[in-house]
């Protein structure tokens, strides 16, 4: 991956992380909706053929975050949060090259009970029944990353699926905690670690879209 496109994002990203503990919230919201823009130039200078599904998954995240910005357009928000991660789910499954029941049930036995608890355990104490289950109509897509990305770790061990691995889990746990502080009202510290694990979630996660296509650019030339 080439670092010299991904500078708009990590300066970015470093100004939001600022803001995300001197709690500056117009600052804070203008430069959450830097990233997403910032974090898709990064992947067009980086690939020779644009995957045009990762760029509208990213799209809907940048309209999420500004829907987020507003308490009026909460739900538009998580709606386009919620088909920005379909799509991803989309492009996981692609590249899962053969389902193995064993490799399954090793990705979702240890992280299912989790999102369980946290859902209806904890969640639950604090929101009606209605957003409970807006939380796992949310969160379904999330934990289907979650076990694709280990699922297709296990089938290729390598530094780029680890990361990515890394990145959804960092992922799921950053949007979870999004969720747990706005109904509890604990930010300050919280809003610079939930920035900080979906800063690097997301790297993880370009990086991976990045190195796949310059595996399948190589593998065309071969034939």
């Amino acid at each position: 991956m080439k670092i010299l496109p991904f500078i708009p994002f990590f300066i970015f990203s470093i100004i939001h992380l600022y803001y995300c503990i001197t709690m500056e919230l117009f600052q804070k919201g203008l430069t959450k909706i830097l990233l997403m823009p910032a974090l898709i130039l990064g992947y067009y200078f980086n690939v020779e053929k644009i995957n045009y599904n990762v760029v509208i998954c990213f799209f809907f995240h940048w309209w999420g975050d500004i829907f987020f910005i507003g308490d009026q357009t909460y739900y538009c928000a998580v709606f386009c949060f919620w088909l920005g991660d379909i799509i991803n789910v989309y492009e996981f499954l692609k590249k899962v090259n053969k389902f193995r029941i064993d490799n399954f049930l090793i990705s979702v036995i240890p992280t299912l009970p989790f999102v369980i608890y946290f859902g209806s355990f904890m969640f639950a104490k604090h929101v009606d029944t209605f957003m409970v289950f807006v939380f796992y109509g949310y969160i379904t897509p999330l934990y289907s990353m979650v076990f694709l990305s280990i699922m297709i770790f296990i089938e290729n061990k390598n530094f780029k699926n680890l990361f990515f691995m890394i990145g959804c889990i960092l992922f799921i746990f950053s949007d979870c905690s999004v969720i747990w502080v706005s109904f509890t009202d604990r930010y300050n510290l919280d809003s610079f670690i939930i920035m900080l694990t979906y800063i690097i979630a997301q790297i993880g996660i370009i990086n991976w879209y990045i190195q796949n296509s310059k595996e399948d650019n190589t593998k065309e030339k071969i034939k």
